[in-house]
């Protein structure tokens, strides 16, 4: 099912291209049910963090109650906190770093909203990781695999790496029952991997997709202006029977037009047959 990433059906408050909406996430959820969208991906920034609404029992009775009165779900959240502050060690420019029971917070919270799945994103931003570095996370996953299960709390890894770092990573985490893989459809075209490749390491750990296009070696672009295979991407996505969310992560438009834009992203999608 389409959804799109919270923030995206508002006007960037600041630079950044993704980022909580803090005055205006409520009137999201109006504006996802004009034009049929029926999931928010929730975004959790590492300001905050404990203030946001996902985090707070009146934010949550808040959102349950949109959700309800929309028909508009919130299924997954996309833990941008632990892009800013890593969980497995400090971020090379701030110096931040979170501790696992802000990611036990999350899932609780989750739990409380009926959002069984965190988006974990490892990637540029996040500062260059290498084997040490993942090992360390995987141990502090381990730790809370149980909790994160009593929870029914599962963690999709978004991993902008290239597609020998991918097996390996598949290979560690194998034994994980709560941990699989998001797969961001930018990140993958903009290290020039082949998606079929890429989605045969672990397709079967196949938790979440983010619709999304970037140049090669560039930045995020408008969908269909970038390398994504588009094509490529939706045949193996119906041979591996993917029906999980489909998440519209894409490049923002003109700002004051993002109802618009969304809704011309929606009708790309259609192209691919996903709705």
């Amino acid at each position: 099912m389409i959804g799109f990433m919270q923030g995206r059906l508002s006007s960037p408050a600041s630079e950044k291209i993704q980022e909580f909406p803090w005055d205006t996430w409520e009137a999201e959820f109006q504006l996802a049910g004009k034009i049929n969208i029926q999931l928010i991906e929730w975004t959790l920034d590492l300001r905050g963090l404990y203030e946001n609404p996902f985090m707070t029992s009146n934010g949550q009775i808040r959102a349950l109650r949109l959700s309800k009165e929309h028909d508009v779900e919130v299924t997954s959240v996309t833990l941008d906190c632990f892009l800013d502050g890593p969980l497995h060690r400090c971020h090379p420019k701030s110096g931040s770093q979170s501790e696992m029971k802000d990611l036990i917070a999350v899932a609780e919270s989750a739990q409380k909203l009926g959002v069984e799945l965190g988006v974990l994103p490892l990637v540029a931003e996040s500062g260059a990781d290498n084997h040490e570095s993942l090992l360390a996370l995987f141990a502090a996953l381990s730790e809370v695999e149980q909790k994160c299960n009593d929870l029914n709390f599962h963690i999709a890894l978004e991993c902008e790496f290239e597609l020998d770092m991918l097996h390996w990573i598949s290979k560690e985490i194998e034994h994980f029952t709560h941990v699989g893989f998001n797969f961001d459809i930018g990140n993958s075209a903009s290290l020039g991997n082949d998606p079929v490749r890429e989605l045969a390491i672990y397709g079967d750990k196949l938790l979440n997709v983010h619709i999304k296009d970037r140049k090669l070696g560039g930045k995020t672009v408008p969908l269909g202006q970038g390398n994504a295979d588009f094509l490529s991407i939706s045949k193996e996505l119906t041979e591996l029977n993917y029906n999980g969310n489909m998440i519209l992560q894409a490049a923002r438009g003109e700002p004051g037009r993002e109802l618009e834009t969304i809704s011309n992203y929606l009708r790309f999608c259609e192209l691919y047959g996903w709705r």
